[in-house]
């Protein structure tokens, strides 16, 4: 866990989560700015690396393998180069809850593989306040997750 942490003026990325958490990764008032990407996942070397499938890392049967959740709380993702937060694969749910991500160059959210936008959620403190606190494109080469109104 990661508690009011700046993370700014990086060439690459601010975070970076490589290789798959078997723990929850929390990020909570946490600040990343100025870098190429706010924060970014890439989990598809690890999975590679492994030889892991999905529904062996991910089953929740008993004696079954599951890994942590990534989670932004009450961050502030703006200014980047590209993107504000960016999802190359994941095998792990993205929850970005009550989260800023505003005037990234590209995208606020973008995801490379549409297998991977039904492990990104996004909520927000009220019902329906989402598009005032996300600003910019939310999804990936295959379309938008949330399309605009």
């Amino acid at each position: 866990m990661v508690v009011k942490a700046v993370v700014a003026r990086n060439k690459r990325e601010g975070v970076r989560v490589v290789g798959i958490p078997w723990h929850d990764v929390v990020l909570e008032q946490c600040a990343m700015v100025e870098n190429n990407h706010g924060f970014a996942i890439d989990h598809e070397e690890a999975a590679s690396e492994l030889e892991l499938t999905k529904s062996s890392v991910l089953s929740t049967k008993k004696g079954g393998m599951s890994t942590g959740r990534i989670k932004l709380f009450s961050c502030d993702i703006r200014d980047n180069g590209l993107y504000g937060v960016f999802v190359q694969r994941t095998l792990s749910d993205l929850h970005i809850q009550e989260t800023t991500i505003n005037e990234n160059r590209d995208a606020a959210v973008f995801i490379v593989h549409t297998s991977d936008r039904k492990r990104v959620n996004l909520t927000s403190a009220e019902k329906g306040k989402l598009r005032e606190t996300i600003q910019g494109f939310v999804g990936g080469p295959w379309g938008e997750l949330y399309p605009s109104r």
